[in-house]
């Protein structure tokens, strides 16, 4: 629970600040800017099946660099035991980098997913919870046309697995991918 804290409080802090990156009316006519807030849904990639994600973009002064903050979420029920359902939930944190001035970029990208899994215990009567962070760095690439809200991007990913989650069949570092489709908003 302490890490579910912690993480809320960094997400929070994050996107609670109004920075300098922040394409201004005047420069928006030398720059085309992509949309500065997107929603998507992320198929496999950092939340390891599906995710809904939000995306904040932050342009770095006098460039055509943008950092992108984004955070997400998933919820999977896996069957039901006395009454209880199982379940894992997954809350992928990531900062990104693109760069350029045409459509395509390219990106790069760290994040961590949190995640937590819930199973009954039979022999105790209660629910198990068992929590790990696994980090996840992401090369790809991202369409962001200025003159569309729509986005699409596309990354190959090392997905860094803890023992308890790694088991008997899966490698230390896993080797994923991920596809996203999302709707931008937000520009000044």
């Amino acid at each position: 629970m302490k890490k579910t804290r912690i993480l809320f409080c960094l997400i929070l802090v994050a996107f609670s600040k109004v920075t300098s990156g922040q394409v201004l009316p005047s420069d928006s006519a030398k720059i085309a800017a992509p949309f500065h807030n997107s929603v998507y849904l992320e198929i496999m990639g950092n939340g390891l099946a599906a995710s809904l994600n939000y995306e904040r973009v932050f342009r770095l002064p006098k460039s055509e660099t943008w950092i992108a903050a984004r955070v997400g979420g998933a919820w999977f029920p896996a069957g039901r035991e006395e009454g209880y359902t199982n379940y894992t939930t997954l809350v992928p944190v990531e900062i990104s980098i693109f760069h350029g001035e045409k459509p395509w970029k390219n990106e790069a990208g760290f994040g961590v997913t949190f995640m937590e899994e819930a199973d009954f215990n039979s022999e105790k009567q209660r629910p198990e919870k068992q929590q790990n962070l696994i980090p996840v760095f992401r090369f790809g690439r991202r369409y962001a046309d200025p003159e569309s809200p729509f986005m699409v991007r596309w990354g190959v990913l090392a997905v860094i697995l803890p023992d308890e989650v790694q088991g008997d069949f899966l490698p230390q570092v896993m080797p994923w991918f991920g596809v996203s489709l999302g709707y931008g908003f937000g520009r000044r």
